[in-house]
């Protein structure tokens, strides 16, 4: 009897055991105890399995073509082996204060690609589809929620959702990333603590790293002398620790685009944030650009403004690979998701 791809049931191998390593059931038959087959509690049925020479292990053309989606949480530093040792994989990063916008922008991603492509990218797959999906519940209306959110990050510990894009043109490879998002809280010690930047080492390691600047703050006449100071003192923390440097760079997103609008904040934002950071921190800073993933109704910005640009950056290959070898017919308004093959 066929069990599995390359696995056929022994049918000489059907037996009992025991959990109790001296007892001889296995191989006479006997419990150690006196006690029979149903009566004793370490006892257990084991079935030998062989591989069978028979069955061809080549894939068929048509299961290269199947995208395999994973149902599983977000992972742990420990567990992303498994994704690296599979593909050249990029790191992203992204960093930021409490409510700037890094769990909203990770959920648009998941959210844009049930509705179709991003930009130039397809959805080719995913091993954190859970994890992406945590991230969009409260944003939407199964959620009970009056008006849409998205949880923010809890955990000081690092986790990481993946995902594989592939690109529109043919005979193009798919491109596997893997995204990090510090907690707000982590943040905050070490934009003011020494010891605190020195243990976010993984920053070194990301491919990409962006920090997301809350455009709501920095448009807000109250509020924006103390977020842009927030901003500098980090990026000077961290270039000191050599958490970042030239090498890698720190890409700026400047979240929630659609309020900086419609308060007519553009030029002002240019002048009090966007020079004088490029300015202060040239050869470090290698981008600051808006994004509106979740625009109100009343912007007039287009659906994930921002989106496509911020993926692009993401896929963008370079020569770091820090992730390359770790060791430890469907109707058109269908969810994209459900036109593939769930294994």
């Amino acid at each position: 009897m066929t069990i599995a791809s390359g696995l056929t049931l022994n049918e000489e191998y059907k037996h009992n055991s025991c959990k109790q390593s001296e007892c001889p059931l296995k191989e006479s038959g006997l419990c150690l105890e006196g006690l029979s087959v149903e009566e004793c509690p370490h006892a257990f049925f084991e079935i030998d399995y062989e591989e069978d020479e028979n069955i061809n292990s080549e894939p068929s053309a048509e299961a290269e073509n199947i995208t395999t989606l994973f149902s599983s949480e977000e992972m742990l530093i420990n567990e992303i082996s498994t994704i690296t040792y599979e593909s050249q994989t990029r790191l992203i990063i992204l960093i930021g204060e409490p409510d700037s916008g890094k769990t909203t922008l990770l959920a648009s991603i998941h959210d844009g690609f049930q509705k179709g492509p991003i930009g130039e990218y397809l959805f080719a797959g995913s091993k954190t589809l859970v994890g992406f999906e945590r991230r969009c519940h409260h944003a939407r209306m199964a959620s009970g929620r009056l008006y849409p959110e998205t949880e923010r990050t809890k955990s000081s510990d690092f986790s990481f959702l993946h995902l594989v894009l592939r690109p529109k043109e043919t005979n193009t490879p798919k491109i596997s990333l893997l995204f990090a998002d510090v907690s707000g809280e982590r943040f905050r010690l070490a934009k003011d603590y020494h010891e605190e930047m020195l243990r976010l080492d993984v920053l070194k390691r990301a491919d990409e790293l962006f920090y997301i600047a809350n455009g709501d703050h920095l448009s807000n006449s109250a509020l924006r002398f103390a977020a842009k100071e927030n901003i500098i003192k980090f990026i000077e923390r961290a270039r000191q620790t050599g958490m970042i440097s030239q090498k890698i760079g720190l890409r700026i997103l400047i979240s929630k685009w659609d309020i900086v609008v419609q308060r007519s904040s553009e030029q002002q934002m240019r002048d009090f944030f966007i020079t004088p950071i490029e300015n202060r921190f040239s050869g470090i800073v290698k981008s600051i650009e808006p994004v509106a993933v979740r625009a109100n109704t009343a912007s007039t910005l287009g659906p994930r403004f921002g989106l496509s640009s911020f993926l692009q950056a993401c896929a963008k290959q370079n020569n770091h690979g820090h992730l390359q070898t770790i060791v430890p017919h469907f109707d058109s308004n269908s969810r994209e998701f459900l036109k593939l093959h769930i294994g």
